[in-house]
């Protein structure tokens, strides 16, 4: 089995692929006898040949899916000149909105305090070894804005969360979808789902608990929600095919496509676009420390990247609902870029909700 993966490993190589993912790695090497599923007997054997055989000698870009690996176990198999892979998806901060212990469908609000406890420690860990990606969802998991913020306020929604999560420590993935704020599927019954695993736990939990609390855990987690088409139009099907297709096309595709964002007055593709343009054009947000700032209010999410030439700092307010944000030091930032443009910063503002900016301080080594 191992000789035909990397006989198509290398055929791929071929066409000229220069990189892929590697879907729930940590999987690999399991011994069944024992009831060993994850990081198995046999784990770092076969990353040691994986990287022997495939990567070796090779400018691949790959990322390794170690969603049941410990942010200490992900960095140990990621980065030069040991690690198997490029980088790591790790999931930890996927696990914050479920009740510990208790699985997915385990609902509970996120706290931010969870958030930034975790990516601090994410930090601290990849700053020695490997490399992070930086993700809000994926094919698994459910639409971000119908997750962490609102439909009622989807543009500012996604835009805050793009700021939240991507200046932090590693690369930022886009799944699908995300660069136009795609929401979650309104489902009326369990027979209009397709995902084994949410028909799984329905059947299962039919007895133990209601159908409408069975069904609000799927509403909120399953994913199928991932995994409607692309709404690319307004055209029929959403301009993803000409025939109907698997899952069944959101039915507020004819507003939120991806044509209908390119030319919106609030286009989350374009600010998008302008915060990796940020990204790119500095170094802090690659070798920068991250320091979590406190504004003494829940929702607030904030953090400082700082290197010996640059500090940048991100403000997101998770909350649903106006804030009064103070900024004592604030006439020693200026705006980079915010998701309500017009509003201007003052030592104590009302921020609106899901209000995200990016700041830079003035003149850090005036002094020097």
């Amino acid at each position: 089995l191992r000789k035909a993966l990397y006989a198509i490993l290398n055929e791929w190589l071929a066409f000229g692929f220069d990189g892929f993912r590697l879907d729930v790695i940590d999987l690999i090497g399991k011994d069944i006898d024992q009831g060993i599923i994850g990081h198995g007997p046999f784990y770092h054997t076969f990353l040691k040949e994986l990287k022997a055989h495939v990567f070796k000698d090779t400018n691949l870009f790959t990322v390794g899916e170690l969603s049941g690996s410990s942010a200490e176990q992900a960095a140990a198999v990621t980065g030069v000149p040991n690690g198997t892979f490029s980088m790591a998806f790790q999931f930890s901060h996927l696990w914050l909105d479920e009740q510990p212990g208790k699985g997915k469908w385990a609902l509970k609000p996120l706290a931010i305090s969870d958030l930034q406890n975790t990516f601090q420690h994410l930090h601290t860990v990849y700053q020695k070894q490997g490399w992070n990606a930086l993700f809000m969802g994926n094919h698994d998991q459910p639409r971000p804005v119908s997750r962490y913020g609102s439909k009622l306020h989807r543009y500012h929604s996604q835009t805050m969360l793009q700021l939240a999560f991507y200046g932090q420590l590693g690369t930022p993935f886009i799944y699908q979808g995300e660069e136009i704020g795609m929401l979650n599927y309104p489902f009326k019954s369990i027979h209009e789902m397709k995902d084994v695993e949410s028909l799984n736990y329905y059947q299962d939990q039919l007895g133990k608990q209601s159908g409408k609390s069975i069904m609000q855990s799927l509403l909120a987690k399953g994913r199928d929600h991932a995994r409607t088409p692309m709404q690319w139009s307004n055209n029929k099907f959403a301009g993803f095919s000409s025939h109907q297709p698997w899952l069944p096309v959101h039915p507020q595709y004819r507003t939120i496509n991806v044509e209908q964002d390119k030319i919106a007055k609030f286009s989350i593709q374009r600010f998008l676009k302008q915060w990796i343009t940020i990204r790119k054009q500095h170094d802090v947000f690659i070798n920068g420390s991250l320091t979590f700032r406190d504004f003494n209010h829940p929702s607030i999410y904030a953090y400082i990247r700082e290197n010996n030439k640059e500090s940048i700092m991100m403000i997101s307010s998770f909350s649903s609902k106006p804030i009064s944000l103070k900024i004592e030091d604030i006439h020693d930032w200026d705006v980079m870029l915010s998701n309500h443009p017009s509003l201007t910063l003052k030592m104590v503002t009302k921020i609106p909700p899901y209000y995200g900016v990016v700041l830079k301080k003035r003149n850090i080594h005036a002094n020097d």
